[in-house]
């Protein structure tokens, strides 16, 4: 292995993910160029793939950490970041693939743009062989309705956008840690859901610059991070609770949202969640309420580290 400018560090975040972590860390391991370095974090999984990745740390001299229970997305990726020591960082799920060529694009593209702080890859079908670029999931996002993206096709080029996929996440190390909130990346009262739209929040209004660059490319199976693949109001109550939850908070910490004028297409669109959910899926509902009793307690934890910012230790 030769050394290179930019040297790479990936964070991948295992949760019972024994159907796709052996496929997603084979994709990097024969990319690793001197300097790089593979940290995986496994969120006290039960289905035998921390096993697996106890095994290929030991075969690969990789970073490992067990934690003793899922700390959830931003818990266990902020602990990778903590270790993390490469220019550029790249947070990944488990259930991702990467194309043979992605750490050498990341370099790439790190070195064609200076003044970018992060990029956002082009997304794939998982198992598509990179044929089918997923819609939803992948283009050039501005933040609409309730700070979820509306997406636009890239055709190819190199574009400014607002969000990256949190499947994803590739961002300069020095960057990113001027975003750090007492000692959070990504904000820990978000258990799985809506991290992304907070980070590239704060990311935006610190002026900072993410670029969505085609040629970096994954394969993203979807869910297999949270084990749920069913559509949002067919999944765990818990699952929906953290997600009208995490929703509730983003709009809460965003002051740009402050005056009333532009809170009320957040109400109008939060009236359509409840009346969908009372027509279509009412079994949710009260999972939705108590995803806003949820906010009482931990907006105040939330604003309390974001007015006392500290650095990432």
């Amino acid at each position: 292995m030769s050394a290179n400018a930019v040297n790479v560090s990936i964070v991948v975040l295992n949760w019972n993910g024994s159907d796709t972590i052996e496929a997603c860390i084979n994709s990097l391991l024969f990319q690793l160029d001197a300097g790089d370095e593979l940290i995986l974090i496994d969120n006290a999984s039960s289905d035998g793939s921390s096993q697996t990745l106890k095994t290929i740390a030991e075969k690969n001299s990789c970073s490992v950490v067990f934690n003793p229970r899922n700390l959830g997305f931003s818990g266990g990726m902020n602990i990778g970041f903590r270790q993390a020591k490469g220019d550029v960082v790249v947070f990944a799920n488990q259930d991702l693939t990467f194309a043979s060529d992605f750490l050498s694009q990341v370099r790439a593209a790190a070195e064609a743009w200076p003044e970018a702080d992060a990029f956002s890859p082009a997304i794939f079908q998982y198992g598509c062989n990179f044929a089918r670029e997923k819609a939803g999931e992948s283009g050039t996002g501005k933040f609409g309705l309730f700070y979820r993206p509306r997406y636009r096709s890239t055709n190819g080029r190199v574009r400014q956008s607002e969000l990256a996929y949190g499947c994803c996440i590739i961002g300069r190390s020095a960057a990113l840690r001027l975003l750090a909130i007492n000692g959070q990346l990504f904000e820990e009262a978000f258990h799985s859901g809506y991290e992304d739209a907070d980070l590239w929040l704060r990311f935006l209004t610190a002026g900072r610059t993410l670029l969505h660059v085609p040629a970096i490319r994954v394969e993203h199976l979807g869910s297999g991070s949270v084990g749920h693949k069913e559509r949002i109001f067919q999944k765990p109550a818990w699952y929906q609770r953290q997600i009208f939850r995490n929703r509730m908070l983003v709009m809460m910490s965003d002051r740009r949202r402050g005056t009333l004028r532009k809170l009320l297409p957040v109400i109008a669109f939060e009236s359509c969640v409840v009346l969908y959910l009372l027509m279509r899926a009412p079994s949710s509902l009260r999972h939705y309420f108590g995803g806003l009793k949820d906010c009482r307690y931990t907006y105040p934890q939330m604003m309390m580290r974001r007015r006392c910012k500290g650095a990432l230790g």
